[in-house]
């Protein structure tokens, strides 16, 4: 019999997914460790799930049993396969007794489902007991705190298949735990050591009270000296231990609790998973990802030097727009606005809301769903009361925002044009023709004049923007106690809208192409590597696109993320997408704007005959005034896009010179640098070993937290939370979020991740994805509908979708892990809810 069917080799050649489903989330972590050279595991092999199945087959068990100790005495008393001696004793050939015997369920350790300590696992087993121990460890799956999770969570029985790890037992002389971060406090540097003598069987059962040790690896500091707390380690083998922590956590891209233990002074990695869930109790304040995610800089693992451009501009700004229009009075200059966590940039949702609660009808639920931030309460929240004082600062701060909305579009019609020429005058400048003062000097010039003024123009105007929806959406609700107004089609039919350029452009160039025969043929037989090959060469096959290209070249797949090349460095996105279109059918962008437009005026007009005639001209000089505003953002939105354009082909010519100088070692590392950083290195000319730390340290930081799906909002008052909702749903369940574009459609779903998965979306697809970036923009014509987890009403999603008609519900919680490819769902946009149909 192939003894590989039931278990797999210490390096199995295997999809990640394909071995967690063979081997359990436990073993699968260790394979992939193993990998590397960097971890010491002790030698194991794994029994995989196969053989649990084949056994449960072999006795005729059901695992639906309600009786549990009916279920254990099955498995307890089932007879074994005729071939499991040969197997194990050729298993166990490549391993010494005794043997550490651990349960690895495939369903453990997941994003929805932790399953943390319900398993049982066994030490110091002799080879005579070894079948005895892999029985109990699959009882396990059944005992009566494994039952009650799965009842809470709403996980059936059938899917508690377990593989079981058989491993070299490790006589350790300290033993322990560690979590590359603190748990606890949410603190994202801050490495949590928790220590015994002897072998941690204790600690990690819960039996005994461990010794602690707290350690920042940035900083290289043990925190309040714990170190001297601690009588089981000594502070060389506490750093040991948290830089093999930190050294997994790399690895994996997301934050690991590993085991260990020390034996003959080698540090043994025992096992290591991932955290599921984090507490916040030392993080002040409220912090969010709103705004920042979809289509921001908090779309993806955000560089130093991206956040530092970003940084500079959001918070004198912010700050002095509230100071302004009196919501924050006399803001404190020591004020965080904005601070990285888990490798995503965060703003301060919290100091915002201290100054919304002291104005009247502040409805801290209402504030936050517009936002699309998660509450973090039960009902309304904070609700401000009206009282004199909350009437006087209410009455100077609408006056206040009012004066801002007026003076704000006045600003940028005066402004626009000579911000457009700036960009047509950057365009012009050839990187490589200045001497290195020159450039150096125009970078600073480029990165603290034109770039703070182009981004402070748009920040301005994103706030003025979310003030005037929401004091419209105000006014009108005074009228419309039945619900009857369709808020989101007063918002659409913007025309010529700046992100739908593109859309529109690529469509016309692709009728073209499918007008003519050569063409045609041409995009639908050669592959898109062969087409970059002949990119440069002027081929009139590729003319028509690269002269799109070249149009846009300023856009990206994700524009606030300077590591990504721009379309104009990189057609591959546009070149793909065309080849879909030509292909497909879609809806001409022009005609989706008209179409929305004729609803657009329907919907004013009837609003308009509902109010009263002395509101009618409020409501009409009030909805201009908005629609103005959401145009204007996207076209300077397009101006700020624009604009990075131009800072990353300059920040790779001044990185460029720098390794040439000796000032950076390779080629990424400027993205490692905030601009002072950058500043500093070319004006020092030299490459001392403190900036070699800290752009080291910062490739850690990014590289820790690249993979990890990190909670939108966090502070004291948050808890990062688990899916509740059951993975294996499959009808009649609603799911809410933010209804953002109107319509009620039925279709299929299809999951997205990452934009480079997008060649899997057809035809017809409803689109649910974590969030969008405007490079998706040319994906709209093709779907139905969009549904991500994060975003408000004025997030590039929303706005797209309102463009080209199509249904959107924003802010879904977990959306691309309840909902699975190819459901069925119903999805109403103007409720903001999803039902799940039967099949």
């Amino acid at each position: 019999m192939d003894t590989n069917n039931l278990y797999i080799s210490t390096n199995p050649v295997c999809d990640v997914n394909s071995l967690q489903t063979l081997t359990g989330k436990k073993a699968t972590q260790l394979y992939q460790l193993n990998r590397y050279d960097d971890f010491l595991i002790p030698p194991f092999i794994t029994l995989t799930t196969e053989y649990f199945n084949r056994f449960i087959s072999y006795n005729n068990i059901d695992l639906n049993n309600s009786n549990l100790e009916e279920l254990k005495n099955d498995i307890t008393s089932g007879k074994w396969p005729d071939d499991i001696y040969e197997i194990l004793d050729a298993c166990c050939d490549q391993l010494s007794s005794p043997f550490a015997v651990r349960s690895s369920g495939v369903h453990e350790d997941g994003a929805d489902n932790s399953f943390a300590g319900l398993y049982d696992s066994f030490l110091f087993v002799e080879k005579h007991y070894l079948l005895d121990k892999i029985k109990c460890c699959w009882i396990s799956a059944f005992n009566d705190r494994a039952i009650s999770y799965i009842n809470d969570n709403g996980i059936t029985a059938d899917h508690l298949t377990m593989g079981v790890i058989i491993q070299n037992m490790v006589p350790a002389e300290k033993s322990g735990v560690a979590f590359s971060i603190n748990p606890i406090t949410g603190k994202d540097t801050e490495i949590l050591i928790e220590a015994s003598d002897g072998v941690a069987d204790k600690l990690v059962s819960g039996r005994l009270n461990p010794e602690q040790v707290r350690y920042d690896w940035f900083d290289d500091i043990f925190i309040d000296d714990t170190k001297n707390k601690s009588n089981a380690l000594n502070s060389k083998q506490s750093q040991r231990i948290a830089h093999l922590c930190l050294q997994i956590q790399r690895h994996l891209g997301y934050p690991v609790d590993i085991e260990w233990a020390i034996a003959d002074s080698k540090i043994f990695l025992i096992q290591a998973r991932p955290i599921t869930k984090v507490g916040f109790s030392d993080i002040k304040d409220e912090w969010t990802t709103a705004d920042f995610k979809d289509g921001g800089v908090s779309s993806s693992v955000c560089t130093p030097l991206m956040w530092s451009l970003y940084l500079s501009v959001w918070t004198p700004n912010i700050s002095s727009y509230l100071k302004k229009v009196n919501m924050v009075v006399d803001p404190n200059p020591n004020t965080l606005w904005g601070k990285m966590y888990f490798g995503r940039p965060y703003w301060n949702v919290g100091i915002v809301k201290s100054g919304l609660k002291k104005l009247p009808g502040f409805v801290e639920r209402k504030f936050d769903e517009d936002l699309g931030i998660q509450p973090a309460y039960d009902g309304d929240g904070y609700v401000s009361k009206t009282n004199l004082y909350t009437l006087f600062r209410g009455i100077k701060v609408l006056y206040l925002l009012n004066k801002s909305f007026s003076n704000r579009l006045i600003f940028i019609k005066l402004n626009y044009h000579r911000i457009q020429n700036l960009l047509n005058n950057l365009d012009k400048l050839q990187t490589h023709s200045p001497s290195d003062s020159e450039l150096f000097t125009f970078y600073k010039k480029l990165i603290l004049e034109y770039y703070y003024e182009c981004e402070s123009i748009y920040f301005n105007l994103v706030f003025d923007n979310s003030n005037v929806i929401t004091l419209f959406k105000d006014f009108l609700s005074k009228y419309d106690s039945d619900n009857r107004v369709l808020w989101l089609n007063l918002f659409s039919g913007l025309n010529n809208l700046s992100h739908l350029r593109q859309s529109q452009d690529l469509w016309e160039v692709v009728e073209k192409i499918k007008l003519d025969n050569s063409l045609l043929d041409f995009w639908t037989r050669v592959e898109t590597k062969d087409i970059i090959d002949m990119w440069d060469q002027n081929k009139p096959e590729v003319h028509l696109i690269k002269c799109h290209v070249e149009k846009f070249k300023h856009h990206s797949t994700r524009e606030l993320d300077l590591t990504i090349p721009r379309f104009g460095e990189d057609p591959t996105f546009i070149i793909n997408t065309a080849k879909i279109m030509i292909t497909s059918d879609e809806l001409e962008p022009s005609k989706a704007v008209a179409r929305q437009n004729t609803l657009y005026e329907n919907e004013k007009e009837r609003i308009r005959h509902i109010l009263p005639p002395w509101r009618q001209t409020k409501f009409l000089n009030s909805l201009k005034q908005v629609r103005e505003f959401l145009w204007w953002r996207e076209e300077i939105r397009d101006l700020s896009t624009q604009m990075y354009y131009h800072v990353r082909r300059f920040s790779l010519e001044v990185e460029k010179r720098l390794i040439a100088s000796g000032c950076l070692q390779q080629k990424g590392d400027i993205y490692f640098c905030t601009f002072d950083d950058i500043f500093n290195l070319f004006s020092s000319q030299s490459l001392s070993d403190s900036y070699r730390n800290i752009i080291l340290n910062n490739k850690i930081y990014y590289d820790s937290f690249r993979n990890y799906d990190n909670p939108n909002e966090i502070g004291c008052r948050y808890l990062q939370k688990t899916s509740s909702h059951d993975n294996s749903m499959t009808s009649d369940i609603i799911l809410k979020g933010l209804a953002c574009s109107p319509g009620i459609i039925e279709g299929t779903v299809r999951i997205i991740q990452d934009i480079d998965e997008i060649e899997r979306l057809q035809q017809g697809d409803i689109l649910v994805t974590p969030f969008t970036d405007p490079g998706w923009t040319t994906q709209f014509g093709r779907i139905k509908a969009v549904i991500t987890e994060t975003g408000g009403l004025l997030s590039h999603a929303a706005v797209i979708s309102r463009e080209y008609g199509i249904p959107a519900i924003l802010g879904v919680a977990d959306a691309t892990r309840i909902l699975k490819n190819g459901q069925k769902i119903k999805l109403n946009g103007e409720k903001g809810e999803i039902v799940v149909l039967k099949e």
